[in-house]
């Protein structure tokens, strides 16, 4: 019984948290964007970042025009109402040592 409680309390987390992220970003992304600064190195908590966000992205109505990484970018003409998103996570910290 606690664990059928644990998973349902769990559920809820995450229910609350995927409608803040939603609520709080959606606002934001209101054309075609860009995501950059992608993890392509040796963090999975940066790469599951990098995944959910992905995950999120594809409810909205727009469409991502280009992504790369800090090694694979490289410059491309955009629409004047892009919008450019960088990957989260701890890049700094894992990159630097």
């Amino acid at each position: 019984m606690l664990m059928k409680k644990m998973n349902l309390d769990n559920k809820i987390i995450i229910s609350s948290l995927r409608e803040k992220i939603r609520d709080t970003l959606t606002p934001l992304i209101t054309h075609d964007y860009v995501l950059l600064d992608l993890p392509y190195y040796d963090n999975i908590g940066d790469t599951l970042i990098w995944e959910g966000t992905r995950e999120f992205l594809k409810t909205l109505p727009y469409k991502c025009l280009y992504y790369a990484s800090k090694d694979s970018f490289r410059y491309r003409e955009l629409p004047s109402e892009a919008i450019i998103l960088l990957s989260g996570g701890d890049r700094e910290k894992t990159l630097m040592g």
